[in-house]
C-alpha cells in the first residue's frame, strides 16, 4: 500500500513530534552536567513514558533513524558494560541527529554528524576527530 501525500505529511508531522520529544533529554544530558540534573535526566530517560516514546519512535521513524537509534542505544549499553568509550554515544547521537535532518527532508544536506553536534557540544573541537 502506498501513501498518498496527505498521509506521508502526516506521518512525517507526527514523526518530527517524537523525534523532538526523544532527543530532548539527551540535549539536556550532553548540555547540564550538573549532577543534580545528570540524575534527574537519566531517571526520565528510564522511565516508562520515555519508553514508550521510544517505542512510537520504533514504528513511525525512518529505516535510518531507527536503525541510528538502535546503534546508539547498542553503544550506551557497551558503555554501560564498560565495552566502549562514552565519547561513542557523542558520535553515534550525531549520526541519529543526521539521520533525523535527513528524514524530516533535507535528504541532499552537506553536513556531518560533527557539524550536527556543534551547537551542543561547546569543546567538540578538543574531542577525537570521530566525534
Amino acid at each position: 500500500m502506498r501513501l498518498n501525500d496527505e498521509s506521508k505529511n502526516l506521518l512525517r508531522d507526527e514523526a518530527a513530534k517524537v523525534y523532538l520529544e526523544i532527543l530532548m533529554p539527551f540535549a539536556v544530558l550532553f548540555t547540564d552536567l550538573s549532577p543534580t540534573s545528570q540524575e534527574k535526566t537519566l531517571k526520565q530517560i528510564k522511565s516508562k513514558e520515555y519508553r514508550e516514546k521510544s517505542f512510537k519512535l520504533i514504528l513511525v521513524g525512518s529505516d535510518d533513524v531507527v536503525s541510528s537509534w538502535n546503534e546508539m542505544w547498542n553503544i550506551i549499553y557497551k558503555t554501560e558494560r564498560g565495552e566502549s568509550e562514552s565519547t561513542n554515544i557523542l558520535i553515534e547521537f550525531g549520526n541519529v541527529l543526521l539521520s533525523i535532518r535527513k528524514s524530516l527532508g533535507n535528504t541532499n544536506t552537506n553536513m556531518n554528524s560533527r557539524d550536527t553536534l556543534r551547537w551542543l557540544i561547546k569543546d567538540i573541537d578538543t574531542f577525537d576527530a570521530n566525534v
